[in-house]
């Protein structure tokens, strides 16, 4: 066999492995292009975007729910600690938890498709030492960038992190 036909075929299985390589990674990059628009995150079923600007909490609802997405809600420790990895450091996010309706009742509220307001027990929390205090009229949940939780009055301006349910 000429040294010619020797690396034709060994080009030949070079490209057939490389297709096949190529052909793996894009059937995985479809699955996970696919989960999240672009610019949103994913984790365990839900897609998360950081938002960059600063708003009261009122706002922080507004800006998430026009865009059709709501304002972080966190269910379990994994969640909080994936929320915690999208912040900027020494800086807080608006979170859903309130207890505007109940003073000392925490809820996550929710708004739905017709404008009502749901009010979503709270299943995990992770308050810093001696919170929550309600020092000031503090009505709003922020998290701090190591991931505790703050009550907080509603009128600060912090970081928004927007979360939406992925659906297939």
């Amino acid at each position: 066999m000429s040294s010619t036909t020797m690396r034709r075929s060994e080009l030949g299985l070079t490209s057939s492995a490389l297709l096949l390589f190529f052909m793996f990674v894009m059937k995985f990059s479809e699955g996970v292009d696919a989960v999240c628009p672009q610019g949103w995150s994913h984790f365990q079923g839900s897609c998360y975007k950081f938002i960059a600007s600063r708003a009261t909490y009122p706002e922080a609802l507004g800006l998430c729910e026009r865009e059709g997405h709501e304002i972080l809600t966190v269910n379990s420790s994994e969640e909080n600690n994936f929320a915690k990895g999208l912040m900027i450091p020494r800086e807080s996010v608006w979170m859903g938890v309130n207890d505007l309706f109940n003073e000392g009742r925490w809820v996550f509220a929710k708004r739905t498709h017709d404008g009502h307001m749901t009010k979503n027990p709270v299943v995990f929390t992770r308050w810093a030492p001696g919170e929550p205090n309600n020092a000031a009229e503090e009505d709003c949940g922020e998290m701090y960038s190591n991931g505790n939780w703050n009550d907080c009055r509603c009128q600060a301006r912090l970081y928004i992190i927007c979360e939406t349910i992925h659906r297939d």
